[in-house]
């Protein structure tokens, strides 16, 4: 589980989030990012019923994005709200497959140190 101070939990900050941050794109995952004047960044993540009818597996989905950017904390830049958004193809992937183009998309959006 993420520390509170790094996680986004209010609805209008994910509404700022995606009327005015920066878009990235990759293959089932999507991100937008703004600063956001704090000394830590917030991540907030997204799956919707698109993905998948089940709770159980929407949720497994945010553990393990959470896990992945819990191991990944020190590397990754701070002062930045970061909300993650998931497609379809995201819900056949493996754990470490999902790592691997998660990883790949931060580093596209300049989020690794």
């Amino acid at each position: 589980m993420l520390a509170k101070i790094n996680r986004l939990r209010k609805d209008k900050d994910f509404a700022s989030l995606a009327r005015y941050g920066r878009a990235y794109f990759g293959q089932g995952l999507s991100l937008k990012c703004r600063l956001n004047n704090l000394s830590q960044s917030r991540w907030g993540f997204v799956v919707s019923k698109k993905v998948d009818k089940r709770a159980v597996m929407r949720n497994k989905i945010k553990r393990r994005l959470r896990a992945i950017v819990r191991q990944n904390l020190p590397h990754l830049r701070t002062g930045l709200d970061v909300m993650v958004l998931t497609r379809v193809e995201v819900k056949n992937l493996t754990h470490r497959q999902l790592k691997d183009k998660f990883l790949s998309l931060l580093e596209r959006a300049d989020l690794i140190n």
